[in-house]
């Protein structure tokens, strides 16, 4: 089980290191109690090559757990950034 304090402010990076962005905010299951989805600040890189225009809002991205490869000093996912930006369960608001 993933706790909050594990995951809040901790920088994310994809399977081959790409700086997606920061934690700032969990989603989860109310019945389970356990976290399902991480929102991540995009960093500068992503935010460009993600294509994202407009820069007064800064967006995030909301990534569902099971995406976690592993959780240490830093949160790495399992899928490359071109990966996250193709993928159906991922959220860019």
């Amino acid at each position: 089980m993933i706790g909050i304090e594990n995951v809040i402010g901790k920088t994310v990076i994809t399977t081959i290191g790409h700086h997606v962005g920061e934690v700032y905010n969990v989603e989860i299951d109310p019945f389970s109690w356990q976290i399902t989805h991480l929102q991540v600040k995009l960093s500068s890189n992503t935010y460009k090559e993600l294509g994202l225009k407009n820069r007064l809002h800064r967006h995030s991205m909301k990534i569902p757990t099971k995406l976690i490869d592993d959780i240490g000093v830093l949160i790495k996912l399992n899928q490359t950034i071109t990966q996250l930006a193709s993928n159906l369960e991922i959220e860019i608001d």
